[in-house]
């Protein structure tokens, strides 16, 4: 039996069709419609989804592009394919369609087996979403998703990008790796790659975009699990039992680490091969990635750094450090393009993260205005010290200064009134006084580096 005759016959739906195949789906279609079960017209999901533009050729716009929230973005599209860890795949669009048409809680089964297995449920019945769009909908109105993952990308982003974009989602993908709000740990890099598009910087700053945090993201599981054997190694005793299974740790540990730096080199090669196959004059991203590849750990800081927040700030401070340094190395080499593109990547991913802040507790979020304002302050003296002309590189910083000046009195507020929820008199202690302080003083922080660049680009 067809997907339609289960569907039908599931919902209790008798029809009488005559023998013209395009009529019955015609009529099946329109009861379905009547009946309920069909929310949205087709044609109306696929207009307000960009699948039209994009089938068109017609651009978006910069606005529509950085606007999440837009319904009728191809971006929007593109964003909640990669966030369900789906491939850039035509059925991957198509089952996106169908859920819209049957109003089915995308969100809520992103991650689960139905919705990757290009499945639909409906009413406690399930379906083959692909089958069931094909016999439910004409053949030539199904034209516009052939080959819809390498147009969106061109939609959205330069021509050159979709390699990159593929391949880093298919990556992802494999690797299931999520953020803390449930998403596909590759929307970061593809928000930071459309902010920058928005901006108008070219493939080169795409391609870092998307790249950044790849490396990091890839070896994420295996570092903790080295993390987590150092610290038991380092708690066992010295009675015989432990030092038996300090051993048996210490052979997994060299074990973990020698699977971590086999990991590095496959993801290093995987890269180099990307780059110098496919792309002309972009052979610097393999090393750029590692550039932004936060490699520094505990063994790199001071003995004097003591506290466990402490030691997470010192370790980006080095990292900004050493992303500064290799800026100014390209200016020295007369690179500034690949100079500017380092320093505008970093800002813009840390701009889009400090977007997202809501769900973190307080004391993640006080450390990304901390971090945030440690590569700021350098990024500032560089752009003086090295005289940078580039008005798309003024706007991303001064973008990032006054999102984090914005995100301080939201997150203060927020705070106060979670607080207050539990202790009416929150702002008459001292501690909300302290608090208080703590918030001006980084305002304070971040409006002084705004200062400082207004007084450079003389405003």
């Amino acid at each position: 039996m067809s997907e339609i005759g289960r569907l039908l016959e599931n919902e209790g739906i008798e029809v009488s069709l005559s023998d013209d195949s395009e009529e019955n789906r015609q009529i099946i279609y329109d009861i379905l419609k009547a009946k309920g079960i069909i929310k949205e017209d087709f044609d109306s999901v696929v207009e307000r989804k960009g699948i039209l533009d994009i089938s068109e050729g017609k651009n978006n716009s910069i606005e529509t592009l950085v606007e999440d929230y837009k319904e009728d973005s191809s971006y929007v599209l593109l964003k909640d394919i990669v966030s369900r860890q789906l491939p850039l795949k035509d059925i991957s669009f198509m089952t996106d369609t169908l859920y819209s048409m049957f109003e089915v809680d995308e969100k809520s089964s992103k991650n689960e087996n139905e919705y990757k297995n290009y499945k639909i449920i409906l009413n406690g019945y399930e379906y083959d979403a692909h089958l069931l769009l094909e016999e439910l909908i004409e053949k030539d109105k199904l034209k516009p998703f052939e080959g819809i993952g390498k147009r969106i990308s061109e939609h959205v982003l330069s021509e050159g990008i979709y390699k990159t974009l593929n391949f880093l989602n298919n990556e992802y993908i494999e690797s299931e790796e999520v953020r803390k709000g449930g998403n596909g740990a590759f929307v970061h890099p593809l928000r930071t790659a459309v902010y920058l598009k928005s901006k108008g910087f070219g493939e080169l700053e795409q391609h870092l975009a998307l790249l950044h945090d790849y490396k990091e993201d890839m070896l994420k599981e295996l570092q903790q699990k080295i993390k987590i054997k150092e610290k038991d190694i380092q708690d066992m005793g010295n009675s015989i039992p432990e030092l038996w299974f300090k051993l048996n740790n210490k052979l997994e540990l060299r074990y973990l680490k020698n699977k971590l730096k086999k990991k590095e080199s496959e993801i290093d090669e995987k890269i180099d091969i990307l780059y110098h196959a496919e792309y002309s004059g972009l052979e610097e991203l393999p090393i750029l990635m590692n550039i932004l590849t936060n490699n520094f750990n505990e063994e790199d800081l001071p003995k004097d750094v003591v506290s466990k927040e402490d030691k997470k700030i010192k370790i980006y401070e080095i990292y900004s450090e050493d992303i500064i340094n290799h800026a100014e190395n390209y200016i020295k080499e007369g690179k500034e393009n690949i100079a500017k593109a380092i320093i505008t990547v970093k800002i813009a991913e840390a701009y889009n993260n400090t977007i997202y802040l809501d769900e973190a507790g307080k004391e993640v979020i006080d450390r990304r205005f901390k971090k945030n304002y440690e590569f700021l302050k350098r990024t500032i003296d560089f752009v003086k010290n090295n005289k940078i002309v580039d008005e798309r590189v003024y706007e991303v910083i001064d973008d990032f200064i006054n999102l984090n000046l914005e995100q301080i009195n939201k997150q203060y507020r927020i705070y106060s009134e979670r607080k207050i929820k539990t202790n009416p008199n929150f702002e008459e202690g001292k501690w909300a006084k302290r608090f208080r302080k703590e918030y001006r003083e980084m305002k304070e922080d971040f409006k002084e580096e705004l200062t400082k660049l207004n007084d450079y680009l003389g405003k």
